[in-house]
């Protein structure tokens, strides 16, 4: 037997010898032995390209633990960062709702005392004005009243006038009468 053979193993000895005995020649024999070996070492090339050993799975096992280990960790911080991140967010909208309270607490304050001050504004035009129309109103009752005293008045100085004025005339015409008889 060959030495190539012997390097082969027990099969490709029994490859051999099998053709050997069906009747083919030892150099014809030999090619389709190492035909055979060499496919059989491309098709383990193959699989093993594809296949994981026990050792490759031990590896990649221990890979996906550490890869875990690293996102777990990775987890556990950026919980603690949102956590972190959430408290601030809270205190934040916790101080602007405070500062808005405070705003509309000072702009209602604010508009109260300005609705306060036009009402009362607006209390004093209308007593004003009421005050006014009642003043007006006791000018025109105390216009009248001395409009009818002065009509009174006028009226008696009339007929004062025209006493004083008959009695002139009954002066006067006794007066040319009694130059007359003289």
């Amino acid at each position: 037997m060959p030495a190539t053979l012997a390097r082969m193993g027990s099969f490709a000895t029994a490859l051999y010898d099998a053709l050997l005995s069906a009747g083919v020649a030892s150099d014809r024999a030999r090619e389709v032995v190492d035909l055979f070996d060499r496919s059989v070492d491309e098709r383990y090339g193959l699989h093993a390209q594809v296949l994981a050993t026990k050792s490759d799975l031990a590896e990649l096992r221990s890979a996906t633990r550490s890869d875990l280990t690293e996102i777990r960790t990775e987890i556990v911080e950026l919980r603690a960062e949102t956590r972190s991140d959430i408290a601030e967010l809270r205190a934040e909208t916790r101080n602007n709702i405070a500062e808005l309270r405070s705003e509309m607490k000072n702009d209602i304050a604010e508009l109260r005392s300005e609705m306060k001050n036009g009402i009362a504004e607006l209390r004093s035009d209308t007593k004003t004005d009421m005050a006014t129309k009642f003043d007006l109103a006791e000018l025109r009752s105390e216009t009248k009243i001395r409009f009818s005293n002065l009509e009174t008045r006028i009226a008696e100085t009339k007929s004062e006038l025209v006493k004083w004025m008959l009695a002139a005339l009954t002066a006067q015409t006794a007066l040319l009468l009694a130059l007359k008889l003289v």
